[in-house]
């Protein structure tokens, strides 16, 4: 699918405008958006990028903001604007996305992401957001995302109010052919927790997830 004439796919920016606010705000739930304020200074301090897709008038169709750690990118959030849906303007996006960090941070892995659990063990969920769930896995794979560590059981911290934790999928772009170590994966789920969600190695539910990562690679040290 071509763009239309005039949209601009995947361009950074260093300001974070009226427009991104809207859509921020329709796609992410309070409770998983961090304040503008800290988004832009991490964009001010090179520790996060910005980019997006406009569209002819230069309205904003779609955006990402990547966190960058120390071997890996990280995709903190990609929002399309839901009127704009239909024109694919994610898929480029993302395939943009990825070439971009490819080009700019060689000695990085690749690119991850979470998503939420497509089998999940501690909460009951609908066969409507099942669904929802399968989509989201669906679009990454498409774009040629595999499972980070398959059989790992990848915990968030509990959200604002609510007190149990989230059962999470962690995907991967892999930006070679190499294969990801073991013990490579185990320091970046340890730096994710670390950078991320500010729990050190000792928490409890750290403890809990590099056991699961652990016990997947004892088959497949060497591996992915």
């Amino acid at each position: 699918m071509t763009s239309p004439a005039g949209v601009r796919i995947c361009e950074a920016s260093a300001r974070l405008e009226n427009d991104w606010r809207e859509v921020y705000a329709t796609a992410f739930p309070m409770n998983e958006r961090e304040p503008e304020e800290k988004l832009q200074e991490l964009i001010d301090t090179g520790r996060l990028l910005y980019h997006k897709t406009v569209g002819a008038e230069g309205e904003l169709l779609c955006f990402s903001l990547v966190s960058l750690a120390s071997k890996f990118s990280f995709l903190a959030y990609i929002a399309t604007d839901p009127r704009q849906r239909s024109g694919g303007y994610g898929s480029k996006h993302m395939r943009a996305l990825i070439d971009l960090l490819k080009q700019d941070y060689p000695h990085h892995v690749g690119l991850l992401l979470e998503i939420e659990s497509t089998n999940p063990r501690m909460l009951q969920i609908s066969g409507e957001e099942l669904n929802v769930r399968c989509r989201r896995l669906s679009f990454y794979q498409k774009l040629g995302s595999e499972f980070f560590c398959p059989g790992m059981r990848y915990l968030s911290p509990s959200l604002q109010g609510e007190a149990a934790e989230h059962e999470l999928e962690v995907l991967l772009f892999n930006f070679s052919d190499a294969p990801i170590l073991h013990d490579c994966k185990s320091g970046i789920v340890a730096e994710i927790y670390e950078r991320f969600y500010a729990l050190a190695a000792d928490h409890p539910l750290v403890a809990s997830v590099m056991k699961s990562l652990h016990s997947c690679g004892l088959n497949d040290r060497g591996g992915k």
